[in-house]
């Protein structure tokens, strides 16, 4: 890992994005593509923490593309959106 002041404030910014996405959706987990010059790796966020890909050679190895592709066609709860979290009926909403 770079530690450098630059690096330090990206890496900052990058762990901001993921926290306020899911602090303001309903999400169980999250992904994001992180981009430096012309190497680009997969972060999966979620409560715990996050785990990284190894740098992805995209010129060399489709694993980008194809994860997008899967990402692309996944549904919401794959894209990890929370499906016990929905509008209430009219009866809970009429309770509240």
């Amino acid at each position: 890992m770079n530690t450098t002041s630059t690096a330090c404030d990206v890496l900052g910014q990058t762990i901001s994005y993921a926290t306020l996405l899911l602090g303001s959706q309903y999400r169980t987990y999250a992904f994001s593509v992180l981009i430096v010059k012309d190497h680009p790796w997969l972060i999966h966020w979620d409560r715990s923490g996050a785990i990284v890909t190894e740098p992805i050679k995209y010129n060399e190895d489709s694993s980008l593309f194809d994860f997008l592709v899967c990402y692309n066609n996944a549904d919401r709860v794959m894209r990890g959106h929370n499906p016990t979290v929905d509008s209430p009926t009219e009866d809970k909403e009429r309770d509240a």
